[in-house]
């Protein structure tokens, strides 16, 4: 293979190859965000809708230079990921809605909440929240009490805020994204068995060939 400097370094993910593009990198951060606020942290969607436009280019870049995709719940809920607009997650409800990245919160919840806060007793976040940890606000501090909840958890044997099976759940969501874009096509998913619904050929790009002496069983 020619060497193509774009194939390294932080390019690499725009290539099938090594990666997903921004559907597997930044996407994975907000999803994350929004299946856990819609208690889907641990199942899936059932349905993928996908609209994209691949590049095209010789030696170029694989995965898709614009896209939207559209992921809806057993119970209706859906949500929208795409390639532009504010980076961060837009919730919309029947009370409004609200924005929030990992630098900032804001919406009408939000405004609610400052003229009228929630004690530190009112909410829990996670399994196992420590009330003793002081409470930060700026993006390193979140950072440091994201692993202080690691570390706490891993004294206690609680289940932390980002645990293996949420994550794997994150990952398999933005998977099943980029397979709707590389088929070009909607696809029926099944959260619980965890895989495509009467569609062989998109189960068939669950897994690759693996190579022989290396297997994962």
């Amino acid at each position: 293979m020619t060497y193509i400097p774009e194939r390294s370094h932080y390019t690499f993910r725009f290539w099938y190859e090594y990666a997903g593009g921004e559907m597997t990198d930044t996407g994975a951060h907000h999803v994350d965000i929004a299946q856990w606020a819609i208690g889907k942290q641990n199942s899936g969607p059932v349905e993928v809708i996908a609209e994209s436009n691949l590049p095209h280019v010789v030696n170029g870049y694989t995965v898709p230079v614009d896209f939207k995709v559209t992921f809806r719940y057993a119970d209706g809920l859906e949500m929208e990921v795409l390639d532009t607009g504010r980076n961060g997650i837009l919730f919309e409800g029947d009370a409004g809605r609200m924005f929030v990245n990992r630098g900032s919160i804001t919406g009408t919840p939000v405004d609610e909440l400052s003229a009228k806060p929630l004690g530190r007793g009112d909410f829990e976040l996670y399994d196992f929240d420590n009330a003793s940890r002081p409470e930060l606000a700026g993006k390193i501090d979140a950072i440091k009490n994201h692993m202080g909840n690691f570390y706490d958890c891993t004294q206690s044997r609680k289940t932390p805020i980002s645990d293996v099976s949420s994550q794997h759940r994150t990952a398999t969501t933005c998977h099943l994204g980029n397979i709707a874009f590389r088929l070009q096509r909607n696809l029926r998913w099944d959260p619980e068995r965890e895989v495509f619904v009467g569609d062989d050929e998109a189960n068939s790009y669950l897994k690759r060939e693996q190579r022989s002496g290396y297997e994962v069983v």
